[in-house]
């Protein structure tokens, strides 16, 4: 107990005496935001490992690659969508098979412009969907056999289940059907966005029926369209339901069936202005999500209590302009989720990799805008592979790029697991190494705080949330350090408030009995 309250004495000396390295927009490199919004200089949270591409194995460049998903075996499928093929390589990055045909009804398939892929595993299942998406269907394969065995390319996979375009009555017939992104959950229920059609994600049965709509995005009109809906004929609303000011850029699910969805454009100013929002204002926050994690009910139930919520840069320079320049806000264009809650999405505006713990605190970022390995030039799909390691499929330059955790990456993910799992000393051990790394990392101290609140060591938990400036947890350090203060001295403070009331009520009776004396003693004279 003594060295824990040495060492967090040591740290808080520490941080008031360490001068903060304020930069005027965030670097190149990996940066943090302090509690005043300014962007502070980080340790980079990961080291680029490898790239691979398609010239690399012999099987030709990458063409217009849309999508890209890992397996819980750690293979990798790449949608090479120019060249209208999968590609998939094995946990070591060995090429296992390129797919160029598909096979259905003794037919090969044409593909047109496919945009999505998703990988289905239940128990010994494994099937690969991908969206055909201007042919306007999504189709599956079993590849439960197509794994196994000597490397095969060019080799056809038979499909052998056909999603065409649904019957929905709430929407004209006419409407054109273009499944992009979708995700299958464990009823194999198919969870799609439309690029055309834009009230939410359109469910599917197993069987490919139109079931409902799903997490329809809020429309948000300004005062004088409110004004407009009400004098327009029937006619004119019915044209107003093509708008929507946001949709929905990509979806995954987690392990537990909890759907994610980014979205990728906003209205900026609504945006800013939830900067300096307080935590507690959680409709305020949710109006403006750029990303959501929805339940079963399509409710949006994301946490949004960070000193920031999870929009990604907060800054709106461009940190790599020679001037000071606007380089707008950023915009999410796809997410995934580990199996402790900790969620990574890529920003394709600045070629950033934001990553956010599940209560919306930003752990760190990496990445930028660049040609040399570590930066991006289009990132469009993000996956987690082997645990903490990340990957990312860069459109533009037709690779995917491997990132190893660092010693600061895998403390702060690590010390984030351990207290998810309930071993919160060996979190706040975690914690205190990467204030060791990075003192300017308020989330760490509250990191440490969450710890010391759990192991009841209220006072000094007091203190880190303080630094932290985290109000919530503050408060509930306080209200179990003033419980604990009665508790402890409970007996005391009855013995005293017993005895001021025994001595109270005697005092009384000692003054009731003198004045009886006195009054007895004149009325007997």
């Amino acid at each position: 107990m003594r060295k824990r309250i040495l060492a967090v004495l040591m740290l808080l000396i520490m941080f008031a005496t360490m001068a903060v390295s304020v930069l005027a927009a965030p670097p190149t490199k990996s940066y943090y935001y302090n509690p005043e919004g300014l962007p502070v200089s980080a340790p980079n949270p990961y080291s680029f490992d490898v790239e691979i591409d398609g010239n690399s194995y012999g099987i030709g460049q990458f063409i217009e690659p849309e999508d890209m998903i890992v397996d819980s075996d750690n293979n990798i499928y790449i949608l090479d969508s120019g060249n209208k093929r999968v590609v998939i390589f094995n946990s070591d990055k060995e090429l296992v098979r390129v797919i160029t045909e598909f096979m259905y009804k003794g037919e090969a398939l044409e593909l047109n412009g496919p945009q999505g892929l998703f990988i289905y595993e239940h128990f010994d299942n494994k099937m690969l969907y991908v969206a055909d998406t201007e042919n306007s269907r999504i189709f599956r394969c079993d590849l439960q056999y197509e794994l196994k065995g000597e490397v095969a390319v060019d080799a056809p996979v038979i499909v052998d289940k056909m999603y065409t375009k649904p019957t929905i009555d709430i929407i004209a017939a006419e409407t054109p059907y273009y499944p992009t992104k979708f995700v299958v959950d464990r009823a194999e229920r198919i969870f799609v966005l439309g690029r055309t059609i834009n009230r939410g994600i359109i469910k599917l049965t197993e069987d490919g029926a139109f079931d409902s709509f799903f997490g329809a995005p809020d429309v948000q009109y300004t005062f004088a369209e409110k004004i407009w809906r009400m004098i327009s004929t029937d006619a004119q609303r019915e044209k107003m339901l093509k708008y929507v000011p946001t949709e929905y850029s990509n979806i995954a699910v987690d392990t537990r069936g909890f759907i994610y969805v980014t979205i990728s454009n906003i209205d900026r100013q609504k945006l800013y202005a939830t900067f300096n929002s307080e935590p507690t204002d959680v409709d305020g926050r949710k109006q403006v999500a750029v990303i959501k994690k929805l339940a079963a009910d399509g409710t949006d139930i994301l946490a949004r209590t960070g000193i920031f919520p999870p929009v990604g840069d907060l800054s709106v320079f461009d940190p790599e302009a020679t001037e000071a320049v606007l380089a707008g806000m950023s915009s999410f264009v796809d997410v995934c989720i580990n199996n402790y809650d900790v969620y990574t999405i890529i920003d394709d505006q600045r070629c950033k990799v934001f990553t956010y713990d599940n209560e919306g605190n930003m752990l760190f970022c990496f990445g930028g805008k660049g040609t040399q390995y570590g930066t991006f030039q289009k990132p469009v799909a993000v996956s987690y592979f082997k645990d903490n390691q990340v990957c990312i499929l860069d459109k533009r330059s037709a690779s995917v790029s491997f990132f190893q955790p660092t010693d600061y990456g895998a403390n702060i993910l690590g010390a984030v697991q351990a207290y998810s799992d309930g071993e919160y000393e060996k979190s706040e051990e975690m914690w205190v190494r990467v204030l060791e790394m990075n003192s300017n990392m308020t989330q760490a101290y509250s990191g440490v705080g969450k710890s010391m609140l759990r192991a009841g060591e209220f006072r000094e938990a007091m203190q880190c949330f303080k630094i932290a400036k985290n109000l919530e947890y503050y408060s509930k350090a306080l209200e179990e350090y003033i419980s604990e203060l009665i508790g402890n001295s409970f007996t005391y403070i009855f013995l005293v408030i017993v005895g001021a009331y025994l001595l109270f009520t005697g005092f009384k009776a000692v003054k009731r009995f003198r004045r009886f004396l006195r009054e007895g003693v004149k009325k007997v004279v």
